[in-house]
């Protein structure tokens, strides 16, 4: 499995939580800490980012609410740890604002980038290729093969409406936030978030983020 096998990159917590969310590609590395409610267990989608910068979502119904599990609170926790940590060693500064998927230079991740990070390491895991994009059509199809109610999965990926999503998945059909929940954590299981070592710190050092750029734990062939 692509998360069991890409525990130690630095970006594995954003492919995590794009698959548990379906989120486009400029949506999740768009996301501030401001964004994500880890009491509720809720990511607010605001803006997305694109070539050009931050901008509004490109619909009305982009603009939403996303349910995220336990697991992925949990993970996500850990996660801010580690890069407020990151933060404070280069003497940078951590606020809400601040990106929830930084470069170690704490900038934002640009979208060319998180495509080829994510192509690096579906190949060193010995996968076939699919595109960044292909972490949300995963997560439509589980959800819908799962007999999810099909308005509450247009709802989550921000679809304008049911249409949009039966006409683009149609070959995966066989309601409410916790259907989705329930669908995506029977999909993944129960991963062991304390033994997730992305972006462990272990003796002061970083063991688990790996340079942007570079995935030093990729070799490339």
């Amino acid at each position: 499995m692509f998360l069991d096998k890409t525990v130690n990159y630095r970006y594995h917590s954003l492919w995590w939580l794009d698959l548990r969310s379906g989120l486009r590609e400029g949506e999740i590395i768009a996301l501030t800490w401001r964004d994500v409610d880890l009491e509720k267990g809720l990511v607010h989608v605001r803006r997305t980012a694109t070539p050009y910068g931050i901008n509004d979502p490109k619909s009305t119904a982009g603009n939403r609410v996303v349910p995220i599990d336990s697991e992925t609170v949990k993970m996500l926790k850990k996660h801010r740890k580690v890069v407020m940590e990151e933060t404070l060693r280069r003497g940078g500064r951590w606020d809400e604002n601040s990106p929830v998927f930084p470069t170690s230079t704490g900038r934002r991740l640009l979208g060319h980038n998180c495509q080829e990070l994510f192509d690096r390491a579906v190949k060193a895991a010995g996968l076939k290729r699919i595109t960044f994009h292909g972490l949300r059509h995963t997560f439509a199809t589980i959800l819908l093969r799962r007999g999810v109610n099909s308005n509450k999965i247009a709802k989550s990926l921000g679809h304008a409406d049911v249409a949009t999503l039966l006409n683009t998945y149609t070959h995966a059909l066989p309601g409410d936030d916790e259907q989705v929940i329930r669908a995506i954590t029977e999909a993944f299981g129960h991963m062991d978030v304390a033994g997730c070592r992305s972006g462990s710190v272990h003796n002061g050092a970083q063991t688990g983020f790996a340079e942007p750029g570079s995935l030093t734990a990729v070799k490339e062939k």
